[in-house]
């Protein structure tokens, strides 16, 4: 067997032998020919490296431009306008233009490159002389990624439509969007083509525009505008799309016959920048890029709520002979606070309520367990509140029972504390939308005790029962009304008796208490054209502090890249029991000491709230002081959390004081760029 191997292959290595002698004989041949090929082969692969090497600098100066898009301050005034309109697109000159450093230059090339405004509907709509490009003022539009569809993996989206209620009934013939590439329309999921037989029923046709996909419901026969679905306050239409995620760059608009004024709306929070990047070598041959980038005035990621926030509240007990607030010893019946800074157009996203109070009984609430504890709110009745809105003269009555209680005891030996959750956006709107509509968020916000009855063995009496009439007060103004009240919410008095439950809590001792505490706090989140978005994180862990310093970390949450606006990234704290400075009739005692840091950074406060004593029973709340609660709000720099950054340690610290913290809400302003970037056209 070897020596055929060898055979074989010493004649295999001749027929290869005899290949090469052949090739090399007609070699003469071919040479001449073949370096010809090899001279224009060479050319167009000099030029093909001069052209790649003029692209990569030209697609430089279009991350140049992309930076000075992302970046506060790095844009003229006139292309860094909130409202674009024709001022702008007719803008002399029609672009800027920047230069990269002509010392550093990109693989030997020098680069120029400009930015300017883009009109979302150029090639899709012509704008009359009464229009030009500036969107009518009395639509505005919305777009908004609402989530998964009726199905996983399907993405829902939702257009909005706003309209004054002033103007006449305009008649509606387009509604429009463009979805970016990638994203298809999922067939007959549209509102406006699943009810049959309405006046608004319309299919959509669809159709290939600059890389993506247009989405038009064209009415041969013009419709008024309110014969659109309504959504409270405004019109919506919705569909969904394929895959599931957010559609970045995607822009919404109406047409109506309104000619003889601006006919065309579209949602103007994004803005479509045109990028155009020319790179020359040293010879003179240059190539140019453009591209297009879009920008929103947010970007939403991760589990957060696209929106803005307010947060009220008030106190159901007061301090009325000690100026500090600590001595509690005037309970109501209810407090009340109104909103009114809510946009008109805007859309009530979530109604959160909390409250929070203190109980003398059980004294020793460290000696039972957790399980025991927890069976409190509802046995003690505080797991329920009386509510109501007052909105356009229209009460929204209702007995909200909370969905999360937590119960934590008093340090050793004072009791317990609590607090209340209750989601009620559902209550609150579909008992307005049935009762007039209209309602956006703004009103009279109402919470006291559930249980008023006088009947009842179990009624609960307030500080100085046993010396003195009762005080019992309805409201913040009335004056003391002698009665025994079932109001449950906090306990004035001390209980430091034994916890036996042959003792009622107005059998103790008439010694006021400074643990006594009653407080609710209303968080509206809401969403609004007219309002700059935010990204909002909500921490509800219900926690204690005396002595000590609460440390913990909250995550969860994306930091984008922050505006320069001073409220950019801000936190709200809601806390029950705080008590104030130094006491005039106890000099020994000195209750300051309270702040608030983030990330080893102390937060600074205001002249309400000195940084060195935040939870001093006092929070401005739009513009009012109000005495007996703190919801206080801290603006954070973008030194303390950083863009990227995903989570945050934060520290309470407290030097003799007492309190509870109820809840934080993290805010980011941020204004980053949506869109990705599209090649339109290389030369």
């Amino acid at each position: 067997m070897k020596s055929t191997v060898n055979k074989w292959q010493g004649e295999a290595g001749i027929a290869v032998l005899g290949v090469v002698l052949t090739l090399v004989m007609v070699a003469g041949l071919l040479l001449p020919v073949t370096l010809s090929y090899m001279g224009t082969a060479a050319k167009a692969g000099q030029i093909v490296e001069r052209k790649t090497g003029e692209y990569y600098s030209a697609n430089a100066g279009i991350d140049a431009a992309q930076w000075r898009i992302k970046t506060d301050g790095k844009l003229p005034s006139w292309l860094d306008a909130i409202n674009w309109g024709e001022s702008v697109y007719g803008h002399n000159p029609a672009s800027e233009s920047y230069s990269l450093s002509p010392g550093d230059p990109v693989n030997d090339n020098s680069v120029v490159y400009e930015i300017g405004p883009k009109w979302v509907l150029d090639g899709l709509e012509t704008p009359n002389g009464t229009q030009q490009r500036d969107p009518a003022t009395y639509i505005v539009v919305a777009g908004n990624y609402v989530g998964t569809g009726s199905v996983s993996g399907r993405g829902k989206y939702e257009i909005a439509f706003y309209f004054d209620s002033s103007i006449s009934r305009v008649r509606v013939s387009r509604i429009a969007c463009w979805l970016p590439a990638g994203t298809q329309l999922v067939a007959d999921s549209s509102n406006l083509g699943q009810a049959g037989g309405q006046v608004y029923h319309c299919d959509p046709i669809t159709y290939s525009y600059r890389g993506g996909t247009v989405v038009s419901w064209d009415y041969a026969s013009p419709i008024y505008y309110d014969q659109l679905p309504l959504d409270g306050t405004r019109y919506i239409v919705t569909f969904e799309f394929t895959p599931n995620q957010i559609p970045q760059g995607i822009f919404c608009w109406m047409k109506t016959n309104d000619t003889g004024n601006n006919y065309l709306a579209w949602n103007t929070d994004l803005k479509v920048f045109e990028l155009k990047s020319t790179a020359t070598s040293p010879s003179g041959q240059s190539t140019t890029v453009t591209a297009y980038s879009s920008k929103k005035e947010f970007q939403k990621f991760g589990s957060v709520i696209e929106g803005d926030y307010i947060a009220t509240g008030n106190t159901l007990m007061r301090d009325t002979n000690n100026s500090l607030q600590r001595n509690r010893d005037r309970l109501y019946k209810e407090s009340s606070r109104t909103i009114s800074t809510i946009p008109a157009n805007a859309q009530v996203q979530m109604i959160y309520l909390y409250w929070t109070g203190w109980k003398c009984k059980p004294w020793n609430a460290q000696n039972y367990s957790a399980s025991t504890r927890a069976t409190w709110p509802a046995t003690y009745a505080v797991n329920k509140v009386n509510f109501n809105v007052l909105y356009n003269g229209v009460n929204c009555p209702l007995t909200v029972t909370a969905s999360n209680t937590q119960v934590l005891p008093n340090g050793s030996s004072h009791g317990w504390s609590y607090s209340c959750f209750a989601n009620i956006t559902s209550s609150v709107k579909d008992y307005f939308s049935s009762h007039g509509g209209g309602f956006v968020g703004n009103g009279t916000y109402t919470v006291g005790h559930w249980d008023l009855s006088t009947s009842s063995s179990g009624r609960y009496s307030l500080w100085g029962m046993i010396q003195d009439a009762p005080f019992a007060y309805d409201s913040e103004t009335s004056a003391p009304s002698p009665r025994y009240t079932r109001y449950p919410l906090g306990s004035p008095r001390n209980g430091n008796r034994t916890d036996s439950t042959s003792y009622k809590e107005w059998e103790r001792t008439t010694d006021e208490d400074e643990w006594a505490h009653a407080a609710w706090s209303v968080v509206v989140i809401f969403t609004s054209p007219s309002t700059k978005g935010h990204q909002i994180y909500v921490y509800d862990t219900y926690r204690y502090a005396q002595y000590t310093t609460l440390n913990f970390e909250i995550s969860g949450f994306l930091t984008p890249d922050l505006t320069s606006e001073p409220d950019a990234a801000k936190v709200t704290c809601f806390a029950g029991e705080g008590d104030g400075g130094v006491n005039p009739s106890y000099p020994y005692t000195d209750y300051t000491g309270d702040s608030i840091t983030v990330n080893s950074t102390t937060l600074a406060g205001d002249a309400d709230n000195p940084s060195n004593d935040v939870w001093n029973s006092q929070s401005r709340i739009e513009g009012t002081l109000i005495q007996g609660i703190d919801i206080d709000t801290f603006n954070i720099s973008s030194t303390i959390i950083q863009p990227g950054d995903d989570s945050a340690t934060v520290a309470l610290y407290t030097n003799i004081d007492a309190w509870n913290l109820v809840y934080m809400i993290l805010s980011f302003r941020s204004k980053l760029t949506a869109g990705g970037i599209f090649i339109y056209s290389l030369e």
